[in-house]
Formats: structure tokens, C-alpha cells, sequence
């Protein structure tokens, strides 16, 4: 029987790539989006899967995809892709509590809400969570509060759901800044300082597998982010200075979609 599979936010970059990866191995896909005719296209042009059109926010999404699992696939799950997060523009200043609020609702209760839903068929397979995060979960930058809390609150849940769950594997994927046809991140790309901070939406997929199925532990995308979220520990003072190199090589529309998956 195949290997099942989940993955959020499926209908665009990195997992609509991700789906496209892991159909390319063999497994069958349950794809969870809000624009259905995006999970459609996506279905066909994989050779079919399961698609359910939800807002993850809502709090009948999780239960629409575990109904989804049980009627098309008895009830089976090797792998939860937690890939659907935003990240909406606006300093605290501007955005105040709100906007907090608004970055935990998409990037934190969705994931955790649906993760909880789906634990016992997970438990069940042995099966692997993988949570995409963000290096903003390490590094913030001007304009980021809303966003940075958000993800390195689910980088702190995932890290104590790996210790709670001894019958399936918990891994994280941390990507940096991501160039797709319409963001190349061409002020990064460019700047011979900056272009190591810059990678792909295939690299991102490749990532999850590492961290489902390779059951890795966390992986940074490209891996020399390790090192500059390491020195948030080791040297602590670097870090504004790498996050104001970052910023500075950055418009306002190429930050808002560093590690952009929304779930639509």
C-alpha cells in the first residue's frame, strides 16, 4: 500500500513543489488549500489525489481533513506536511496586538489544531510531522514582530511535541529567503554577500523529505542558515548585523514573501 501524505498550503511554491516531489516518489497526496481550482490543477497534473478546499483558520478544517483521510484512505497518515503560513505586512506599531493575533492564527493555531487532529492516525503509522518554520524564527527584522513571534512559537511547539511523541517523528525545516519566477530576491542574488541566504522551492521540498521520511531532526534551507541562526547563541551581537544586511538588501515586497506559503 502507498505511503499517504498531507501537505498544506499545497495550491502554490513550496507545497505545490512539495506535492510535486513526493507524487514523483510514489506516495498518494491528501492536498490542503483554499483555492480548489488550484488543488485541482495540481491533482491532475500529479496523476490524481485527494484534495480538500479549507481555510486552516476555521475551526471545521482539521476535521474536514482527517474526514477526508478516513473516507479516502482508510484512515492512514505517514506524513503531515505543515507548509500553509502568511506573513502580512505592517510593524507592531502599525498592527499592535492585531497583528500578533493574526500571525498566531495561520502560522501557529492552524498547525497546531490540525496537528492534534491527526496525531492518533500519525501514532498509528509511525508516521513524521514536518512543520516548515522560518529563519525569522531565529532572526528578526524590522517590520517582522507579528511574523518572527508566530514562527518561533511553532518552532518551540514542534521542538516539545519531538519530546512528547514517542510513536512518530517530529521534524522542522527552516527555510531563509525563497526566489520563485515572480520573487527572484534578485537585490540577494546579486549581492555576492547576500546571495548565500537564497535558495529554492525544490531545495525546500528535498528539506521536508529529509526531515519526514529521513526523520532529520531539523534542517536549515540552504544549510549555511545553521550557522547564522547558531550565532544567536554563540555570538549573540552578530545578529542584528546580519538581520540589517538582510533587510537592507530587501524591498518591502520581497520581505513580505520570504518564506510566503499562504494557504490559498
Amino acid at each position: 500500500m502507498a505511503r499517504v501524505a498531507v501537505v498544506t498550503g499545497a495550491s502554490s511554491g513550496i507545497g505545490a513543489v512539495t506535492a510535486r516531489r513526493l507524487a514523483r516518489d510514489g506516495w498518494d497526496l491528501v492536498l490542503v488549500a483554499r483555492r480548489r481550482d488550484r488543488l485541482d490543477d495540481l491533482a491532475a497534473a500529479i496523476g490524481g489525489a485527494t484534495v480538500v478546499a479549507a481555510d486552516l483558520t476555521d475551526e471545521d478544517a482539521p476535521a474536514l481533513v482527517r474526514a477526508a483521510l478516513t473516507e479516502r484512505h482508510g484512515g492512514r497518515l505517514d506524513l503531515l506536511v505543515n507548509n500553509a503560513g502568511a506573513r502580512f505586512p505592517g510593524t507592531f506599531a502599525d498592527t499592535g496586538v492585531d497583528g500578533l493575533r493574526q500571525h498566531l492564527d495561520v502560522n501557529l493555531f492552524a498547525v497546531a489544531a490540525l496537528t492534534h487532529a491527526l496525531l492518533p492516525l500519525l501514532r498509528a503509522q509511525h508516521g513524521s510531522v514536518v512543520t516548515v518554520a522560518s529563519v525569522s524564527s531565529f532572526i528578526s527584522r524590522a517590520g517582522t514582530a507579528g511574523y518572527s513571534s508566530a514562527k518561533a512559537a511553532v518552532r518551540a511547539f514542534s521542538d516539545a511535541l519531538a519530546l512528547e511523541e514517542q510513536a512518530i517523528h517530529v521534524g522542522l525545516v527552516v527555510p531563509g529567503f525563497i526566489a520563485t519566477e515572480g520573487f527572484p530576491q534578485t537585490q540577494l542574488v546579486d549581492n555576492p554577500r547576500t546571495r548565500w541566504a537564497v535558495s529554492t522551492p525544490e531545495a525546500v521540498a528535498e528539506a521536508v523529505l529529509q526531515a519526514g521520511p529521513g526523520r532529520q531532526d531539523q534542517v536549515h534551507v540552504p544549510r549555511a542558515w545553521a550557522i547564522a541562526t547558531a550565532a544567536r547563541a554563540i555570538a549573540p551581537s552578530v545578529v542584528p548585523k546580519v538581520a540589517r544586511l538582510l533587510g537592507a538588501q530587501t524591498t518591502p515586497d520581497t520581505r513580505s514573501v520570504e518564506t510566503r506559503r499562504l494557504a490559498d
